[in-house]
């Protein structure tokens, strides 16, 4: 058999099932199976991914749950499904993972956000809102990831605090591309100008802003939101 390092262009593996929450966090089938990744496959070579994390009852970094993956410079399709684990923070995975791909043309990051009989111990104040990634935490892909193209995340709106626009030399590797955004079941309520006011400094021009779970009236308010988008780029 070769020793050689795998080339593949693409790697999918998605969970049918939830995985249980685990009180290990080294040991998990997802952690053997990134260790597994890295080990045998050409990192050069694999361009699109999916996986499935493990879910852990205690806090693990985003930087140690990927420290595998992020051996893949070249990936620029990813779906990474978090589990639904109850002590990630969706800011910071999206911090490392752009950091290490930012070549990202499509990137969904899928996690539930919404507590379950099996969360109810645990004892985490910032859990209701790590598990969703906010504004500020979309701010990366506006410095890492120009080729951006489609975006779905599980976003939450803090209307009492919408940061303020990033400067536009922060932001000029996004000023050509059009990006499509699902924020899962966000809801923009009456911030609609301010939301747009701060998106439109990393995505200066959008082909959708829709909220593709939630009812129709949510959706809406995203419609607005990416036709004021659209409407500050043109001006």
């Amino acid at each position: 058999m070769s020793s050689q390092p795998l080339r593949l262009r693409a790697f999918l593996h998605r969970s049918c099932q939830r995985p249980s929450v685990s009180t290990d966090l080294d040991h998990t089938p997802a952690h053997d199976l990134f260790r597994e990744l890295r080990a045998r496959l050409d990192p050069g070579y694999l361009e699109d991914l999916a996986v499935t994390t493990a879910r852990c009852r205690h806090h693990e970094s985003a930087r140690e749950m990927f420290a595998d993956l992020c051996a893949f410079p070249n990936v620029h399709e990813a779906c990474v499904n978090l589990a639904g684990s109850p002590v990630v923070d969706v800011d910071e995975v999206l911090d490392v993972l752009t950091h290490a791909w930012p070549a990202l043309r499509k990137f969904s990051l899928e996690n539930d956000p919404f507590p379950d009989i099996e969360h109810q111990d645990f004892q985490d104040p910032y859990m209701e809102t790590r598990r969703y990634a906010t504004l500020a935490g979309l701010s990366p892909l506006a410095r890492r990831c120009p080729r951006l193209r489609i975006l779905s995340i599980p976003l939450r709106v803090d209307e009492d605090h919408i940061p303020r626009p990033l400067e536009h030399d922060t932001a000029h590797l996004s000023v050509a591309r059009q990006v499509g955004i699902d924020v899962g079941k966000a809801v923009v309520g009456d911030k609609a100008v301010e939301v747009a006011a701060f998106l439109v400094s990393i995505f200066p021009s959008v082909q959708f802003v829709s909220a593709c779970d939630a009812v129709a009236t949510v959706d809406d308010g995203w419609k607005n939101v990416e036709h004021l988008i659209n409407q500050a780029g043109e001006t």
